[in-house]
């Protein structure tokens, strides 16, 4: 057996899957993949002895997180105010012009759907 194989299967064998023979003799042999699987068991170890712990926010610091969406809104709005909305627009003149023409152009369709079925009605 490949030691690539072993290793990909080692978080496995911490867990609840118990390695088959073939497996446990490649561990018993392989002096690097047993070390590996050591070094994972003491991972897993470690990190079920860390404990759970809830820390406090500084003082003000919920208030200041919820503040930013109110002052990057007003920040944007003065930021458009001082351009001008002629800026806007010729920087964004293509999308307009091209809902235009999708609008038109579904009205146009309609229109001509309606006066035909009228005609032949």
């Amino acid at each position: 057996m490949l030691c690539n194989e072993i290793r990909e299967s080692i978080p496995a064998y911490v867990g609840e899957v118990v390695p088959t023979l073939r497996e446990r003799r490649h561990l018993a042999r392989c002096p690097e993949c047993s070390n590996e699987l050591t070094r994972y068991e003491s991972l897993v170890a470690a990190l079920g002895a860390l404990e759970a712990r809830t820390a406090s926010p500084p003082a003000g610091l919920v208030r200041e997180l919820q503040s930013i969406p109110a002052r990057r809104s007003v920040r944007r709005r003065a930021t458009l105010r001082a351009r001008g909305m002629g800026v806007h627009l010729a920087r964004n003149r293509g999308a307009y012009v091209g809902g235009a023409v999708a609008v038109a152009g579904t009205a146009a369709a309609t229109l001509w759907r309606v006066r035909r079925r009228l005609v032949t009605a």
